[in-house]
């Protein structure tokens, strides 16, 4: 699941500079796509994330579904009564 974190391009790292230790981010951090899509790379698909307690599916067939960004996420205990996910796409 781990993605490698992709270079800054010259915009972000212009847009990170200007950020002041101990006030507010300026304005664009909260209005720049390309932030946040790095943002959601870095944190969310660079990693390990929880979704859910393996009580929650208790039974094969079970399941619980989640979304990150634009992405849907399904984890379902198997036939055997393992727990495993899926990623969804999300152009369906």
């Amino acid at each position: 699941m781990a993605n490698p974190t992709p270079a800054l391009t010259p915009e972000l790292e212009s847009l990170l500079a200007t950020r002041r230790e101990g006030h507010g981010m300026p304005r664009p951090f909260y209005h720049t796509d390309a932030l946040y899509e790095a943002e959601v790379r870095k944190i969310w698909y660079g990693g390990w994330l929880f979704a859910g307690f393996t009580f929650e599916i208790p039974n094969p067939g079970d399941y619980l579904t989640f979304e990150i960004d634009k992405s849907s996420m399904i984890v379902m205990r198997d036939d055997d009564g393992e727990p495993g996910s899926k990623r969804g796409r999300p152009d369906r």
